[in-house]
């Protein structure tokens, strides 16, 4: 009689565990790189299209991208890729679950650039160009002054 037991990740399915490591080592690079002074979000992370950070690559590779400095974020992402992912690709078999992954993260990305688009076009409906200019210049001088108001605990 055997009783050996699979592990935690023994039971997962492949796609599931396989996006699980990836994005695990490269949370840990992101980590290290950081430390070292190299931001792999500038070159992996969602830039705006119009932006000279992005790449054409960027809406697949963000997608593996997290907070180098928050191990709950890629924590509780990875853990519902967990739960989630593993039961999707039981019912649907590996093949479409990973398409089913990667088509809803470039989905995602190029909603994000269309609703930073529109953003955009309402603000500069309704202002001048001189405001659209000082808009410009103070967010870029948040940016370089690494100040994230998206993130309100970094405010």
């Amino acid at each position: 009689m055997n009783n050996s037991n699979p592990g935690f990740m023994g039971s997962t399915s492949p796609i599931t565990k396989n996006i699980i490591i990836i994005n695990v080592i490269m949370w840990f690079a992101q980590v290290v790189l950081q430390r070292r002074g190299i931001d792999l979000s500038d070159y992996l992370g969602l830039h705006y299209v119009e932006s000279s950070s992005f790449r054409i690559w960027q809406p697949i590779t963000y997608m593996f991208m997290h907070d180098p400095y928050s191990f709950m974020h890629v924590f509780s992402n990875m853990f519902a890729v967990f739960m989630f992912g593993r039961t999707l690709e039981h019912i649907w078999g590996s093949k479409r679950f990973l398409g089913y992954y990667f088509i809803t993260g470039i989905g995602a990305a190029f909603t994000q650039m269309l609703v930073i688009f529109l953003r955009i076009l309402f603000i500069k409906s309704g202002m001048s160009p001189e405001a659209i200019s000082d808009v410009y210049i103070h967010g870029a001088n948040l940016l370089h002054q690494n100040m994230n108001f998206v993130d309100p605990l970094q405010a």
